[in-house]
């Protein structure tokens, strides 16, 4: 019977497979919004080579700010940051830019804008903390915690010692006395990614 004796999996050749990766970066909004398309992207990423590798990743950057909102989407721009290459982060969080705030309060694209902060390149943290920073005093986010929390957090988990350098040692203590209660679990966060 087939259900007992399934057929080896083989993995099929770049070459066989572009038309999937064609179809991929043509379709990259429907499919990485899908409950199983946004697995299917990530396994394309994974898989194309070159330029049609390229074009996936620019079609996910250029869609990113819908993608980010997405309970699917999203895991497929948090796929392309955790390939954990400089350039396309900085990539991801410019695209996002202009709604970075507004974006760290929402459930699903609070979780791109967390990876952003803590990817530990400067250029990126600082872009997206200045924007926080900057933003009309922000409410909870949808699921509990508060944006300063989250740029705490991250900025100190990712390492950005010099938080001072990158956005100002008074709005730094502001930041600072708006998270003190949390500041064990700062402390832990910090310690972790020390150890």
């Amino acid at each position: 019977s087939p259900l007992l004796h399934p057929r080896p999996r083989t993995e099929a050749h770049p070459s066989q497979a572009s038309f999937v990766y064609e179809a991929a970066a043509a379709d990259c909004l429907a499919i990485s919004t899908h409950r199983h398309g946004c697995c299917v992207m990530q396994r394309c990423l994974d898989r194309a080579e070159g330029e049609q590798r390229q074009a996936i990743v620019s079609e996910v950057i250029r869609h990113a700010r819908r993608l980010v909102a997405d309970p699917f989407g999203n895991y497929v721009v948090q796929y392309i940051l955790d390939l954990k290459q400089p350039a396309l982060t900085l990539q991801v969080a410019r695209a996002l830019e202009g709604s970075l705030a507004e974006l760290s309060l929402q459930k699903f694209s609070s979780n791109v804008i967390e990876k952003c902060l803590a990817c530990g390149e400067p250029q990126v943290v600082g872009l997206v903390a200045r924007e926080l920073l900057e933003a009309p005093a922000l409410g909870p986010r949808e699921h509990g915690a508060s944006e300063s929390e989250t740029l705490w957090e991250s900025a100190s988990a990712a390492g950005v010692a010099d938080l001072d350098g990158v956005f100002g040692r008074r709005r730094r203590e502001e930041v600072v006395e708006r998270v003190a209660s949390r500041r064990v679990a700062v402390y832990a966060a910090v310690n972790a990614v020390n150890a």
